[in-house]
């Protein structure tokens, strides 16, 4: 239609206008509206009339965030509970973009308001209050959890805010995790689920949320016989591990296999964690079946962590020669010893550092003289058997050692 066309139309009476424009398709109509105000006055209840049966239409005012079009398509036929192909509804939009007017009017033409979603992709999974949730929209979460509460028991509605919780956890989205712990306290296996979530995902801030919220501190992982305070320990997390202790979490707390967080920080080469760990009181000489931390920092040939717990230790009262002996019995390399040597050197002066030399100078000696012996006592016993004379084993010993 050409714009003298449209010119000739709007002089037109409206019912011949009517009938002029009873078989035009809705966009043409659309263009109409746009064009000129006097048609838009006859001819916008026709366009709502005969959009009303196309699921665009609905769709698209809500995502345009337009009540009044939605409004008039709803008010000429239009299903409120229109769905694309993916199964997304008006409400789905809405709740995803935050519009709660069209919310609102959605639910006041009798919108379906689904409590949880099921099935299988490409179809929605997520009900309008995960949307919600998931993208942060507070007073979209508080509208349609009221709508929620009307509509359904109080037992689904508290799963379906246990659900959302989970999607904002997962989204980061701290302002609808707030007010939810607020005003609609989640059940605690809700808490629980939603903790290991934030330590896996690194969010000391929104941990700080649910431990407030009395989240357990020493909640077990779904899926491996750890605490919260293993897990963050291992990843080198030290605000979440400041917070799990100030909750109350057990520092000492061993695993399915005896270890305890601060055998999980020497695994991850945490420094910082077990650091921390220590502070709070950790046990350093707590044994595993795989020994204690210092041994397996020297299993690791991790000097920083042999240094770090040697300074520990000694400050503790260890045996300084004996864990020195442990240490080179192991035969992990010059970095391992020295790092152990220079935290020796800074709790207690170098004499012990030469003390410590010379007494590992001792037992090697003293370790190449039993060879000698048992070369000796090899070599003496068929000679005793085939002769009368006296043999001196000292004498042979030191033959061996090249001192004879």
């Amino acid at each position: 239609m050409q714009p003298t066309d449209t010119k000739k139309l709007s002089h037109l009476p409206p019912d011949l206008i009517y009938c002029i424009t009873a078989d035009f398709p809705p966009q043409t109509i659309f263009n109409l509206v746009l064009t000129s105000r006097q048609l838009a006055q006859t001819l916008l209840p026709v366009y709502y009339r005969l959009s009303a049966p196309y699921p665009a239409a609905v769709l698209q005012a809500a995502s345009k965030s337009s009540p009044y079009l939605l409004e008039n398509l709803l008010y000429y036929g239009a299903s409120p509970d229109t769905t694309d192909t993916y199964g997304f509804s008006g409400l789905d939009i809405a709740s995803r973009l935050g519009h709660n007017h069209i919310i609102t009017t959605l639910l006041n033409y009798g919108a379906y308001l689904h409590v949880c979603k099921g099935g299988r992709q490409p179809y929605s999974l997520f009900s309008p209050l995960d949307y919600a949730a998931k993208h942060g929209h507070v007073e979209t979460f508080s509208l349609l959890l009221s709508h929620l509460f009307a509509r359904y028991p109080e037992e689904e509605v508290n799963e379906a805010v246990g659900r959302a919780l989970q999607h904002a956890v997962q989204e980061k989205r701290a302002s609808v995790i707030s007010w939810l712990l607020t005003y609609v306290p989640p059940s605690q296996a809700h808490l629980q689920q939603a903790l290991n979530k934030v330590v896996n995902s690194n969010l000391p801030n929104i941990a700080q949320l649910l431990l407030s919220a009395g989240a357990d501190p020493n909640t077990l992982a779904p899926d491996q016989p750890t605490t919260l305070i293993h897990r963050a320990a291992e990843r080198n997390r030290v605000e979440l591990v400041e917070l799990l202790i100030e909750a109350g979490a057990e520092i000492d707390v061993k695993d399915g296999v005896g270890l305890a967080p601060l055998h999980y920080a020497v695994k991850g080469n945490a420094v910082d964690a077990m650091e921390l760990l220590l502070e709070a009181g950790a046990d350093i000489d707590q044994t595993s079946t795989f020994g204690t931390a210092f041994s397996g920092a020297i299993r690791k040939n991790w000097s920083t962590g042999v240094e770090v717990l040697a300074a520990w230790g000694i400050a503790q009262g260890w045996d300084v020669k004996e864990r020195w002996q442990m240490l080179r019995r192991q035969r992990k390399g010059k970095a391992v010893e020295e790092a152990f040597l220079r935290a020796v050197g800074a709790a207690l002066g170098e004499e012990k550092v030469n003390e410590c030399i010379d007494s590992e100078s001792e037992t090697v000696l003293s370790r190449e003289f039993q060879g000698a012996q048992m070369q000796a006592n090899q070599f003496l016993s068929p000679l005793q058997q085939s002769t009368k004379s006296p043999v001196n084993p000292s004498r042979l010993c030191r033959i061996f050692t090249g001192d004879g």
